[in-house]
């Protein structure tokens, strides 16, 4: 007997969902991706592989963020094999969208 999660898969595969399912799951699990202290002052404002939008509480944290992107013991580390760029959106999370 197939498991729901693989059934959920090959159903959304069918439907061709499935790519957009694993990004949505991204941005709900952002938090155990990149851990609460990046989680805390970014959030994910759209995906497009390979390109992801980020926007952060301040310029700090952008730099912050820019700055261990790439570094192989940095949470980020963990989406960059799948996402190949970072872009920043203009708006602070502190303000009203």
């Amino acid at each position: 007997m197939e498991s729901l999660e693989m059934c959920l898969a090959g159903g959304l595969h069918e439907l061709g969902l499935l790519e957009q399912f694993k990004l949505n799951t991204l941005i709900h699990h952002w938090r155990d991706v990149v851990g609460p202290i990046y989680a805390g002052h970014t959030r994910i404002i759209d995906i497009k592989p390979p390109k992801i939008v980020l926007s952060a509480d301040n310029s700090q944290w952008m730099q912050e963020v820019k700055m261990n992107q790439n570094a192989s013991s940095r949470p980020l580390m963990t989406i960059t094999k799948v996402i190949s760029s970072l872009k920043w959106a203009s708006s602070c999370i502190g303000r009203a969208m």
